[in-house]
C-alpha cells in the first residue's frame, strides 16, 4: 500500500522532518510512501538531495512543492514556535496532487513508533479531518464558542479528506475565518481548523497524537482510564513534542526525548550539536531532566507541586 503523507515545514526543520520521516519509514516496513513536503519558499537543494536520498532508500519517493501564493497572506498571526508555515496546511487542496481523495498530514515535530495502516484506513464519512482531542487551553477557545466539553483537536495529525475539502470549497472558509478572528485566536491554524470544521471531525483517539506532555496528566484529564493511560504512555504509537519543548534543545527535557536521537541517528543530520548546548545552561537542563524523572516516577506528586506553584504565582 502507498500512502500520501504531507508535511508542511519552513527552512530550519530540515534535519526535524528528516527524523520525523525516518521514523515513518523504519516502522512501516510493509508500506510504501508519497511523502510530500510543502514550503511558501524556494528549498535548500542541498537538504532536499539529502532527504531524497534517505527517502528512496526505503522505497519511498519525496515531492518537493513551494506554494508562494499563501505569502499573499502572511499579516495572518504567528507566534515564536508557530511559524507562518502552519497555514500551509489551509492551502492542500491547492498544490496537492487532485487524484488523491484522502492524505495524512504530520507536523514535523512528531516521531511515528508504529504501523499507521490503522490509522490510514480509519473511515472518515463525510468529515472533512480526522484528528484527537486537544486538552491544552480550554479558555482560550471560549471567545470561538467552544465549551470544555466540546471536540476540539490538535491539528498536528490530521487524517485529511481532500475529496470533501474539494467539493465544499472550504479554502475561502477557512481564510475568511482566520482573516476575521485574527484578535481572538490563539493556535490559529487549529482554531480556524477547528471553528470551520465545527461538526464534521472525527476523533480518532489519543493514540494518534500522544503530546510528550501527556505524561504530566492525571488519566481522568484526558478522560482515560488508568490501564488505557498507563499503556499509551508506555507504548505510544505516536509521540507529538508540541510546545516549545523540543528535543533538538539541550536544555529542555520532554518526555520521549531519547527516540528524537535514536532516529536523528538514521538521518544525514545524524552528526548534530544543540545550538543552546552551554555551561550556563546545564543547571537548566538538570533541573528539567529532576523534573522528568519526577512527573514520570511520582506524578501525583509533580502535579501536587505544580498545582502549589500556580496557586502561588496568580497570588502574587
Amino acid at each position: 500500500m502507498t500512502i500520501p503523507v504531507l508535511f508542511c515545514i519552513d527552512g530550519a526543520f530540515w534535519q526535524h522532518v528528516a527524523v520525523s520521516i525516518a521514523s515513518l519509514l523504519e516502522n512501516n516496513a510493509r508500506n510504501t510512501f508519497r511523502i510530500f513536503v510543502a514550503s511558501v519558499s524556494e528549498m535548500d537543494g542541498v537538504e532536499v538531495t539529502k532527504l531524497k536520498s534517505m527517502i528512496e532508500r526505503k522505497g519511498s519517493c519525496l515531492e518537493t512543492i513551494v506554494y508562494s501564493q499563501a505569502t499573499n497572506y502572511h499579516h495572518l498571526p504567528t507566534h515564536s514556535h508557530l511559524t507562518f508555515a502552519m497555514y500551509l496546511r489551509l492551502f492542500m487542496t491547492e498544490y496537492i496532487d487532485h487524484s488523491l481523495d484522502k492524505i495524512l498530514y504530520l507536523d514535523s515535530d512528531i516521531i511515528i513508533c508504529s504501523d499507521i495502516e490503522e490509522l490510514w484506513s480509519f473511515s472518515l464519512g463525510d468529515a472533512y479531518v480526522g484528528a484527537a482531542r486537544e486538552p491544552y487551553n480550554r479558555r482560550q477557545r471560549e471567545p470561538l464558542g467552544f465549551s470544555p466539553t466540546d471536540l476540539y483537536v490538535n491539528s498536528g495529525v490530521m487524517l485529511v479528506n481532500l475529496k470533501q475539502w474539494r467539493a465544499d470549497q472550504v479554502l475561502p472558509r477557512l481564510l475568511d475565518f482566520a482573516e476575521r478572528n485574527q484578535a481572538i485566536i490563539h493556535s490559529p491554524d487549529q482554531d480556524t481548523i477547528n471553528s470551520v470544521f465545527r461538526g464534521r471531525i472525527c476523533d480518532i483517539g489519543y493514540q494518534w497524537n500522544w503530546q510528550a506532555l501527556f505524561p504530566r496528566f492525571a488519566p481522568a484529564e484526558l478522560g482515560l482510564d488508568r490501564e488505557t493511560f498507563a499503556s499509551l504512555r508506555l507504548m505510544p504509537k505516536l509521540v507529538h513534542y508540541t510546545s516549545k519543548y523540543k528535543p533538538w534543545f539541550y536544555r529542555w527535557q520532554p518526555h520521549y526525548k531519547e527516540i528524537y536521537y535514536k532516529y536523528l541517528a538514521q538521518t544525514p543530520w545524524a552528526v548534530y550539536e544543540p545550538p543552546d548546548r552551554s555551561f550556563a545552561n546545564f543547571p537548566l537542563r538538570s533541573i528539567r531532566r529532576l523534573q522528568r524523572a519526577m512527573e514520570w516516577h511520582l506524578p501525583s506528586f509533580a502535579r501536587a507541586l505544580r498545582n502549589l506553584k500556580a496557586g502561588s504565582d496568580a497570588r502574587s
